[in-house]
């Protein structure tokens, strides 16, 4: 079962690859506040789930855990990437924050206990 620094971590990788790959999409060159920003917001957002409902046992997964919610999150990231009324360092912020907190379900539903549908 993952912990905290796990879900931070990941989160924070996550962070990281959306960061670099927007920056290949949009032409520009990495920089180190915003490797450091973005790593930072996906690794808040991998915990954040477990703020939400906090892990005081093993069967603590309920609605900000769940399938829907990840669901909603896919739904979310597409309606970002295809509006354009969104300028492009705001859908990134949104994104990344979407992809940590993604991660966290993602690392939940592979193990045993697996994810609850809602």
């Amino acid at each position: 079962m993952s912990n905290r620094t796990t879900h931070a971590f990941v989160g924070g990788l996550v962070g990281l690859g959306i960061y670099l790959y927007s920056r290949k999409i949009l032409d520009q060159e990495p920089n180190l506040k915003g490797l450091l920003i973005s790593s930072l917001l996906g690794a808040g957002a991998g915990i954040l789930p477990d703020m939400l409902e906090p892990a005081t046992n093993p069967m603590h997964r309920e609605f900000f855990h769940s399938v829907v919610v990840g669901g909603g999150l896919a739904y979310i990231v597409k309606n970002i990437i295809n509006n354009p009324d969104i300028d492009n360092s705001t859908k990134e912020v949104l994104i990344t924050l979407c992809g940590g907190y993604g991660s966290h379900l993602f690392l939940d539903a592979s193990t045993p206990a697996g994810l609850p549908l809602f």
